[in-house]
């Protein structure tokens, strides 16, 4: 199994072992805080403020209710897969099952640390969909993403993390499962 896969399904058993803890709690979430050791969110606050609320409710990873006021310049979600090699050729795709209201387009993209600094991975960042339009609030969204020799994902032994840019209006978005898969 690739670091990756198992990193994943690890933060989605800390995920669910929080919810478990203490089902029905409100959190207040603040930016840059980690809700488990490998996820957080993140936004710039310069001109906008954001009032994000984690929800531990029953059946699901993790229920966002995040209301903005300005005009931030990102909202994102982002979570750490670890440091790894991936070959050049294989396949990582990330597998979404969530729910979501006022989430739009959605342009996912991992960014990698080398030792030329952070650099994203372009294959995912045209892999856009419109939540809603393509999966009617509620549903299950596969994104692949080819290797290319010349792709940050090919960095031997790169720190990895998956971004999710969020929208910089007020949304709701609940995650129910992750799964990422490598097939090389």
């Amino acid at each position: 199994m690739h670091i990756c896969e198992t990193n994943s399904s690890v933060l989605c058993e800390q995920l669910r072992a929080a919810v478990a803890d203490a089902p029905g709690t409100r959190l207040s979430v603040t930016n840059n805080e980690r809700l488990v050791p490998d996820l957080y969110l993140s936004w710039d606050d310069s001109q906008g403020a954001v009032q994000c609320h984690r929800i531990l409710s029953e059946g699901t990873l993790l229920d966002l209710n995040v209301m903005i006021s300005g005009e931030p310049g990102w909202v994102s979600l982002n979570i750490e897969l670890g440091t790894a090699s991936f070959t050049p050729g294989a396949t990582l795709i990330a597998i979404l099952n969530a729910q979501a209201e006022g989430l739009g387009t959605i342009r996912p993209f991992i960014r990698t640390q080398g030792p030329e600094g952070w650099e994203s991975t372009p294959d995912w960042r045209d892999t856009a969909f419109d939540w809603e339009a393509d999966m009617g609030y509620d549903g299950v969204k596969i994104l692949p993403c080819s290797v290319r020799d010349d792709a940050p994902l090919a960095i031997p032994e790169g720190f990895h993390t998956l971004v999710v840019p969020l929208p910089t209006e007020s949304f709701r978005l609940t995650l129910k499962d992750l799964r990422m898969v490598v097939i090389a």
